[in-house]
């Protein structure tokens, strides 16, 4: 199953580029001094938005010619993170060329690491999901102090779209439309109270935004840019929030197969992985995490169109059941 679509307010790029790649290309040569060659445009099932990517090698400074990916156009949020944690390390690809002009061109462009390997999404094993536990907590430890904090623009109107999901329900026409309605009914002041509950909630990191196991590649020991270590990619839609969004939205890509990670706990991983770097984890991260899992189920009726596959819909409703029984 493919990730759900990414929670935040930000989209990948406002261009739909894939096809306009190459056409790119001498400007991307002139600009990088002529470093950059074998281009080769290509685009991966899991790849989301309108970016167009590229294989390519880079003549580095020290004369050595690496393996780069070529992203273009990156999202704004994406261009800055990438330029301010260049030379951070992992799990920050290096980051060898960047700008946000490209010729007569006003968006931005960059030239980084490639790191080889296909991710581990059709392979969702217990030290995959460590990995990017991993990753994801030096990325917050990483992205810290960097900007302000500032809290976000909410990109979800809670109370509009669940009462959109209750008249989707009361209409019917999907399997456990009944299921949803009586749900939905039985609970909709609560729902309205714990809307209210996350829009309250501590702003306490950057995000990735779209955490999955499609975004977690590993640098392998024989790697020419550095230690073996998980690399994290595709930055566009970090933003501000709590860290928590980013562990349920992980656990979200497999809630219509549960039984594929049976066993693992994605946000208890992530909140270990953040003590292990001495980053806070919040007395009452547990009960957040359960107002988001209930409230990103409770719009799956209104997002039906998106999120319509029956296992999917039927996953939502058990992890709302069970949300709910612990928050009440």
């Amino acid at each position: 199953m493919s990730p759900p679509p990414p929670e935040g307010a930000a989209t990948a790029a406002s261009i739909d580029a894939h096809d306009l790649g190459p056409s790119f290309e001498p400007l991307l040569l002139a600009a990088c001094d002529g470093r950059l060659s074998e281009i080769h445009w290509f685009r991966k099932p899991w790849q989301r938005g309108g970016a167009a990517t590229a294989f390519a090698t880079f003549r580095c400074d020290d004369g050595i010619e690496r393996d780069v990916i070529v992203k273009l156009p990156l999202h704004p949020a994406e261009h800055r993170l990438l330029a301010a944690l260049a030379e951070t390390g992992p799990p920050i690809p290096n980051v060898v060329a960047i700008d946000d002009e490209l010729g007569p061109y006003h968006f931005a462009w960059a030239v980084m690491e490639r790191v080889c390997g296909e991710p581990p999404v059709h392979r969702p094993t217990k030290a995959a999901y460590l990995a990017l536990s991993d990753a994801a907590a030096l990325f917050y430890e990483r992205a810290r102090g960097t900007w302000p904090l500032t809290p976000p623009r909410s990109s979800w109107d809670w109370h509009g779209l669940v009462e959109q999901s209750r008249e989707r329900a009361r209409a019917g026409g999907f399997e456990l439309a009944a299921d949803w309605a009586h749900e939905l009914k039985d609970h909709h002041k609560l729902l309205d109270r714990l809307a209210s509950e996350w829009a309250g909630r501590p702003i306490n990191c950057w995000l990735h935004g779209d955490l999955h196991l499609g975004n977690l590649l590993m640098r392998t020991d024989d790697s020419s840019w550095g230690d073996a270590a998980p690399m994290l990619v595709d930055f566009a839609e970090v933003r501000c929030g709590h860290w928590v969004e980013d562990a349920v939205y992980l656990e979200r890509t497999h809630w219509a197969h549960p039984e594929s990670v049976k066993g693992i706990k994605p946000v208890s991983m992530i909140a270990r992985a953040r003590r292990k770097l001495g980053l806070e984890t919040d007395e009452e991260y547990t009960r957040l995490a359960d107002v988001r899992r209930a409230l990103m189920a409770a719009i799956v009726p209104a997002r039906i169109d998106q999120e319509g596959q029956p296992a999917y819909v039927e996953g939502a409703l058990t992890v709302f059941r069970l949300a709910l029984t612990r928050l009440m």
